[in-house]
């Protein structure tokens, strides 16, 4: 929804490209840096009025700052180091398939990020589609999301989850170069859409099975003691 409303905030209010990526990234800094402490508190203090809270929340809350949450990282690390039952361990980092796996997470959404922020535009502005139109075009990398998704976990089992990771990558990497290459203001929708198709895959080989080995990496025990 925000970034779909990124070319209104242009026309409506003069906003700069500093500043649209300020108002996307502050709701990914946010996000990310809330998102393990109230999934924690939700296992202790039940889901249901975690998710009423986190509405109420949202509906009021404005975001916060890179530097805000830079410091709450950092005190945050420096909390885990030392407490007896951390929420996150952050020694979890030294295992290479977690921290792998974690790294394939974060590109993988960096890609999306800068895609969803680039693409939304590119359909407003040089288009000239609305805020409906742009969302309907974007259907082809939601739906093959999924589809990748599904079929990442799948493989994993079959061949391995570096080869399906890998091959994830190597295709968001290919749709980067395929973009770079045709990119124009009149080109068809359907080598769009193409396009799409390709990225969604290869984000969905790389996430879904690239989670699913990072909570593999994490002892059982260690699990059990977090939802307790």
């Amino acid at each position: 929804m925000v970034n779909v409303a990124l070319p209104a905030m242009v026309r409506e209010l003069h906003a700069t490209t500093t500043q649209l990526q300020w108002v996307v990234d502050a709701y990914n800094l946010v996000f990310a840096a809330l998102l393990l402490t109230f999934g924690s508190l939700s296992d202790r203090f039940g889901r249901k009025g975690m998710l009423l809270a986190g509405l109420a929340v949202v509906g009021g809350a404005s975001l916060a700052g890179f530097a805000a949450s830079a410091v709450l990282l950092a005190a945050f690390i420096m909390w885990e180091r030392r407490a007896a039952h951390p929420m996150l361990d952050v020694r979890l980092c030294r295992n290479m398939r977690f921290s792998a796996a974690s790294g394939a997470v974060t590109v993988s959404f960096f890609t999306l990020f800068g895609f969803i922020f680039l693409i939304t535009q590119y359909f407003q502005f040089v288009r000239g589609y609305g805020p409906l139109s742009t969302g309907v075009r974007l259907l082809p990398v939601a739906v093959s999301v999924g589809a990748g998704s599904v079929a990442g976990t799948q493989l994993a089992v079959r061949a391995g989850t570096k080869l399906v990771v890998t091959t994830g990558l190597v295709a968001m990497a290919g749709f980067y170069g395929w973009v770079a290459a045709t990119i124009s203001a009149t080109l068809a929708y359907g080598i769009i859409a193409a396009q799409m198709v390709v990225y969604g895959l290869g984000l969905g080989l790389t996430s879904a099975p690239a989670t699913e080995s990072i909570m593999g990496a994490i002892p059982r025990l260690v699990v059990l003691d977090r939802v307790r």
